[in-house]
C-alpha cells in the first residue's frame, strides 16, 4: 500500500476524508519506554485494482481526467474504508 503522508487543505483528498499522518506517543514494555508511533492512512487499492507503489497508482491515474472520480481503499489502523476522491 501507499503511505499518505500529507492531505492539501481543500484538495479532493480532503473533501474525501484522508487523514494526515499523526505522530502519537505510546508506553510500551515492562519498563514503560516511550515509543513514538505515526499513524497514517494507507491507499491499498484504486477503483478496486491492488496499489502497491506509487507508480502503481500514478500509471491508473494518468488514463483520467481532471473531475473523475475514483474509489480508494484506505486502511485506517485496524479498518478499511472505502473513500471516493474527484481529481483536481
Amino acid at each position: 500500500g501507499l503511505l499518505v503522508t500529507e492531505v492539501v487543505p481543500g484538495s479532493g483528498a480532503d473533501a474525501a476524508g484522508l487523514q494526515n499522518p499523526e505522530t502519537v506517543q505510546q508506553r510500551a514494555g515492562r519498563r514503560g519506554a516511550v515509543v513514538t508511533v505515526n499513524e497514517a492512512d494507507v491507499i491499498t487499492a484504486v477503483d478496486g485494482r491492488r496499489v502497491n507503489r506509487a507508480d502503481d497508482l500514478v500509471g491508473y491515474l494518468r488514463g483520467l481526467e481532471i473531475g473523475d472520480a475514483v474509489e480508494l481503499t484506505v486502511l485506517r489502523g485496524d479498518e478499511r474504508i472505502q473513500v471516493t476522491v474527484t481529481l483536481g
